[in-house]
């Protein structure tokens, strides 16, 4: 064959080059694409297509791979001509590779997106598992055009958008996440539909998705929970338990617009048993079948030998005419044998006819047990946990803080709580476990006075329960004490939660024995901010002596001094003429026994009066600590690092000062002891905070 060709000579040679090469262009041999996508609209191809949609799909890929624009003009024009088969098409082409459907996507103009959804939902009729990933991968280049994309299929079939944010969450949750949420800011009933549908299917990964669309828009993507909730409560609660629960900065976020206790999961108390350390609860069950209240477990500080609670219905003096309520019956708790001050928290459990709910139209999310408060001359609401339902009757728990004339009420729609602005949580290891302190901060923005009930939820179980009646325009603390034996555990109050953990040490020893620093890792955070500036003092002023603020005398125990000595360290406060330390706030502890475990005590921990020495006075570092801001970040893990922050301003308690003394200086060394980077020094020992503006945990192993 070489010498026929040979023979030909040099210009019929090329004429042949030229034929072979223009046949290979026309068959797409040298070309990325065999097919234009000008020509998709064509017969022929959409004959490929309907005959051997995997040809007609790799088709797609070439062409969009070449100019994505060119390819996704093509195919709104040939799903004009022939829907199911450029549908075909195009999922063929999703299975193939993902990512190039992905770029047809974003490339297609605006005006054209109603057409490119049309066939988009055919596809995923088809192939819905390759839509989704190619929509999720879509959405990290073009979130808005996506969202249109999913908005208009939510408008014809919410199954399928339901199954689409399945697979897309599960592909990437984050970028799924801000696509709902642009779903939600255009129609959050419809976006709320499918978010039912989604989370009855598959909680976990939806629930993912939601936590990710509430850091985008919280106010949208919280009305879209309110439509979700409504078709589908338990579903829409799982779904929010699998994800936000989970991730304190979309909690908090939520529970601005909803109240979390009305979807939080609870774990329920056991009379005479309890998962807390604590007093035990007593059951109290109503005489009176016609009440809607099914039982009672009350927490006492002190419980009576025979404290009991009167349960019976009421006709009220002043009966419950808020604005947008309808009122399901009206209960009277009495205590017998005891004051309300004796009470630490009640599980109030109770229910009501679904006939009623459902008739008058009510939101199960907004069912409220109301106590009238006679010096305002109102009922003040405490939002209802829904817990579930069967065929004729909807089951409500709620925690009190006392007992008194309660009503019971629904509305169509639910509002935002009073708002809590911030929640310091506080802890330091004693012996046998931990100390827990949550200081809250209530803010009453309306033009009257209200009241606020706070509960702190350890672990999903009520520990302890709280009602302030707040003045227009203020706002009030909440303080809450708690101690937890060792492991982790989650603390709550209202939209604010945190894990700690609290590690049993491998060679147990005596808490006042000093233990190494406990180690510090940063909070990573998706946008980095500078760290606060420390300005030393000049070295030829000296510093004054620290003032030991007193703190009442515990009975002495074994174990107690390092309590003691926690309270001293959380008090001690450095005066300057220059930059002022900022102040601590003191708390009173209550008096404790506790255990004797030998185990190792924070960090110098060793003496409630530091020892006078003749060595020269170290230079400290005095600084205000600056208001923490960081970017809300979600936990990667059910772990999170440490964050030292400043508890909020306010003014100490006065008491009688102790003697002041010299302390002894730490001599500067290599060890472990040595504090980290960034950490003044006078914040050695210092009790580990967190607060609302940054999510941390406290890992007190020492």
């Amino acid at each position: 064959m070489t010498l026929s060709v040979a023979r030909f000579g040099k210009n019929t040679s090329l004429a042949i080059l030229v034929v072979v090469c223009a046949f290979g262009l026309s068959c797409g041999i040298f070309n990325k694409t065999a097919v234009s996508p000008s020509d998709f609209s064509q017969d022929s191809w959409l004959s490929k297509a309907a005959t051997d949609s995997e040809k007609a799909g790799d088709d797609l890929v070439k062409a969009a791979n070449t100019n994505s624009g060119e390819a996704g003009l093509g195919i709104v024009a040939a799903s004009r001509k022939d829907m199911p088969a450029t549908a075909s098409a195009l999922a063929a082409a999703a299975r193939q590779n993902a990512e190039s459907v992905a770029k047809i996507i974003v490339a297609v103009d605006p005006k054209d997106s109603t057409s490119l959804g049309d066939v988009v939902l055919e596809a995923a009729r088809k192939d819905t598992s390759s839509m989704g990933i190619a929509l999720a991968s879509a959405a990290r280049y073009n979130t808005r055009a996506v969202g249109k994309i999913v908005s208009l299929i939510m408008d014809k079939d919410t199954k399928t958008a339901a199954d689409i944010i399945i697979v897309g969450a599960q592909e990437d949750s984050e970028a799924l996440g801000a696509v709902l949420a642009d779903c939600a800011i255009t129609d959050s009933q419809k976006t709320g539909a499918a978010f039912a549908i989604a989370a009855a299917n598959a909680p976990e990964v939806t629930g993912a998705a939601i936590s990710a669309s509430l850091k985008v828009d919280p106010g949208s993507v919280s009305d879209a929970l309110v439509r979700s909730s409504a078709l589908d409560p338990a579903a829409t609660a799982k779904a929010l338990v699998s994800g936000t629960f989970f991730d304190p900065v979309a909690l908090s976020l939520l529970g601005k617009q909803i109240s979390p206790d009305a979807w939080m999961p609870e774990v329920v108390p056991e009379a005479r048993g309890d998962i807390l350390a604590g007093p035990e609860w007593k059951a109290s069950l109503p005489s009176d079948d016609s009440v809607p209240i099914s039982g009672i477990l009350t927490r006492f500080d002190q419980a009576p030998e025979d404290a009991g609670i009167e349960i019976s219905r009421l006709e009220p003096d002043v009966r419950d005419s808020r604005e947008g309520r309808i009122v399901h019956s009206y209960v009277k708790l009495n205590p017998a044998d005891f004051d309300n001050d004796d009470v630490m928290v009640a599980r109030v459990a109770f229910s009501v006819e679904k006939s009623w709910l459902e008739g008058s139209g009510l939101h199960r999310w907004s069912v409220e047990f109301s106590r009238f408060n006679e010096s305002i001359g109102s009922w003040q609401p405490v939002t209802a946990k829904y817990l579930n339902e069967d065929e004729t009757h909807i089951h409500f728990s709620v925690p009190v803080s006392g007992f008194s004339e309660w009503s019971i009420s629904g509305s169509p729609s639910v509002k935002p709580p009073v708002p809590v602005s911030d929640v310091v949580f506080a802890t330091a290891a004693v012996s046998g476990g931990a100390y827990m302190s949550a200081l809250a901060e209530v803010e009453n923005t309306g033009s009257y006075p209200v009241d606020r009930s706070l509960s702190l939820w350890i672990d999903s179980q009520v520990h302890s329960s709280q009602t302030v009646t707040i003045p227009a325009g203020e706002t009030v603390s909440v303080d809450f004490r708690a101690t937890v034996g060792y492991g982790s555990h989650n603390f709550r109050v209202d939209r604010f939660s945190r894990m700690v953990s609290f590690a049993l040490p491998e060679n147990p020893a005596s808490f006042n024995t000093p233990a190494p620093s406990p180690t510090y890792t940063s909070v990573p955070t998706s946008t980095p901010t500078s760290s606060p500036t420390y300005t030393p003092l000049p070295t030829s002023i000296p510093m004054p002596s620290p003032t030991y603020t007193s703190v009442p005398t515990n009975t002495s125990a074994p174990g107690n001094d390092s309590l003691q000595t926690a309270v001293k360290l959380l008090t001690r406060t450095a005066t300057s003429t220059l930059t002022p330390l900022p102040t601590k706030i003191a708390v009173e502890l209550p008096t404790v026994t506790p255990i004797v475990v030998s185990t190792p005590s924070p960090v110098g921990l060793q003496s409630s009066t530091p020892t006078p020495t003749n060595s020269p006075t170290p230079t400290l570092t005095a600084t205000s600590i600056p208001s923490v801001v960081s970017t809300p970040v979600p936990p990667t893990t059910s772990t999170q690092s440490i964050v030292i922050a400043s508890a909020p301003t306010s003014p100490p308690p006065t008491a009688t000062p102790a003697p002041t003394a010299t302390p002894t200086p730490v001599a500067e060394s290599d060890t472990n002891d040595s504090l980290p980077k960034g950490v003044p020094e006078y914040m050695r020992n210092a009790w580990l905070c967190t607060n609302g503006s940054a999510p941390g945990v406290d890992d007190l192993t020492t």
